[in-house]
């Protein structure tokens, strides 16, 4: 798998949860408190799903 190929399917992620969250909102409403929280705003979803898929994903860190 090449890089951009590893990032585009990060970016893909990234931005398709943070946009789930702000069309859906009631997609978080039988989770915890802390967790609603923490995933509540679109920017947050995606910021962390960006950072966590970055870690995970092989060859990606730059």
């Amino acid at each position: 798998m090449r890089l951009a190929d590893s990032l585009a399917e990060i970016l893909v992620a990234a931005l398709g949860l943070g946009m789930g969250v702000s069309f859906v909102p009631d997609a978080l409403a039988n989770t915890p408190s802390l967790i609603c929280g923490m995933f509540s705003s679109g920017i947050a979803t995606g910021r962390t799903v960006a950072m966590l898929l970055n870690m995970i994903v092989p060859g990606t860190r730059a």
